[in-house]
């Protein structure tokens, strides 16, 4: 997803790729109700702008999540889905920036790590 930054008009790549090449950064961002007033906002021509800062925000929270999916996706083909999920849902739930780094601190106790 291309978004435009409004102090500069730089525009940059935000992206989050699955194991089969599918980018579901919009998803991603949209369920996470990122596209709002103050955060990613799209014009009328389907252009996304964001301030530097929230720019920057998503830029982490994104690549902290495509490091956490990449993981799992391992994890899943070692473990089997129902056990590297029950290990994700019994670590709780976080606020999205502190999410990945709660995820792989409960799969480094289940890896003994």
């Amino acid at each position: 997803m291309e978004i435009t930054i409004k102090e500069t008009n730089h525009v940059v790549e935000l992206n989050l790729i699955d194991r089969n090449g599918i980018n579901w950064i919009q998803d991603f961002v949209g369920n996470s109700d990122g596209f709002r007033p103050g955060g990613i906002e799209r014009n009328a021509s389907g252009q996304y702008f964001a301030t530097a800062e929230e720019y920057a925000w998503w830029n982490k929270v994104v690549s902290d999540r495509q490091k956490l999916d990449e993981r799992v996706a391992d994890l899943k083909e070692g473990y089997g889905s129902e056990v590297v999920d029950a290990v994700l849902h019994a670590a709780g739930s976080f606020d999205l920036e502190d999410e990945a780094a709660a995820f792989h601190s409960a799969l480094d106790d289940f890896e003994g790590k």
